[in-house]
């Protein structure tokens, strides 16, 4: 499933708060129907262009789908259980995505104009959850927005998730499935005043500091949670779901994580053509043969033969994260 292009990324900066009041705001995405009391004007989001360095992001406007097109953000605090997302975009490497955990809504995404120019076009709402990931991008970015050009931005881990969101009953979101995962980054402050103005009113605000990346995202949620080996990770996302292991170390890449995997040369059971692979890597530092040694430095060693006597005859899982293949029923 491709990742979506539909919309824009952003640049999110931090504005100086202005507070609002805005009470009894209904909101609606796939978690569910609430209202939340708008509490400040806190952040805006910039359509940017961006490339991995050291590549020239795309000159603006070409460089973007809706280029006057901001997005006001606007503080809340909604208590909510913790959920687990796969979420998929540019910067993640795994097939299935990358593992979330998404907690409190925080933010109602409104769309905006700044400094008179028109240029709303979508109209989409996001309602912004508060996020924590096991995954890193790792990347550096040059990033181009109406304000100026940065380069070597690196981007750091995800902060948000971000729902479309129907707002007071006015629709549903023109792209239901354009979900937004922003990431931390850090530059040097902006400090300049623009005029901002969207369906809650004109504001002068106050433009800090750039924090957030915005990336069009797409997110898989399992049905239900059960955690049977209580790591944190529920079953259904969890690739080694009767063992806890919270880092969800897959090293050889079959889906199916370190701890429930004795079969190290992929043969579909632990035999003992898995004795000679060991062997064979005996003393290594190759990440590919440590299941049971801690990674990273790990050392392959004496406890990998305990581990293949232990599940001799066995296929490796279970695990959540596929659907009965041969490498991991």
């Amino acid at each position: 499933m491709p990742t979506s292009t539909s919309v824009d990324h952003y640049k999110v900066y931090s504005l100086f708060p202005e507070p609002v009041g805005i009470p009894n705001v209904a909101v609606e995405d796939q978690f569910g129907l609430s209202l939340v009391n708008l509490d400040s004007l806190a952040k805006l989001g910039v359509p940017v262009s961006k490339a991995i360095a050291p590549d020239p992001p795309a000159p603006l406007p070409g460089g973007l789908l809706r280029p006057n097109e901001h997005l006001a953000w606007y503080e809340f605090f909604e208590p909510q259980p913790i959920r687990q997302a796969r979420v998929k975009n540019q910067f993640e490497s795994e097939n299935k995505g990358a593992l979330w955990f998404v907690g409190d809504g925080h933010f109602l995404l409104v769309p905006a104009e700044v400094d008179f120019v028109p240029g709303i076009e979508l109209g989409q709402h996001w309602k912004c959850y508060d996020a924590v990931t096991f995954f890193d991008p790792d990347v550096t970015v040059n990033l181009l927005d109406q304000f100026h050009l940065e380069p070597n931005v690196v981007v750091g881990p995800g902060r948000y998730l971000c729902n479309p969101v129907d707002k007071n009953f006015e629709g549903p979101p023109p792209l239901p499935d354009q979900h937004l995962a922003c990431y931390d980054i850090v530059e040097p402050p902006l400090g300049q005043f623009h005029f901002l103005e969207d369906q809650f009113g004109p504001h002068d605000a106050f433009v800090e500091n750039p924090e957030l990346l915005c990336l069009p995202s797409l997110k898989f949620f399992p049905a239900t949670f059960t955690d049977f080996d209580g790591d944190g990770v529920g079953d259904a996302l969890d690739n080694c779901s009767d063992a806890v292991n919270t880092a969800q170390d897959d090293t050889d890449a079959d889906d199916c994580g370190n701890l429930c995997d004795c079969d190290y040369d992929q043969s579909g059971v632990c035999g003992f053509s898995d004795f000679g692979a060991v062997i064979a890597n005996f003393g290594s530092s190759d990440e590919l043969y440590c299941h049971v040694e801690p990674i990273p430095g790990c050392v392959v060693g004496f406890a990998s033969f305990g581990f293949i006597v232990s599940n001799f005859g066995s296929s490796p899982g279970p695990s959540g994260t596929t659907a009965g293949t041969t490498a991991c029923p």
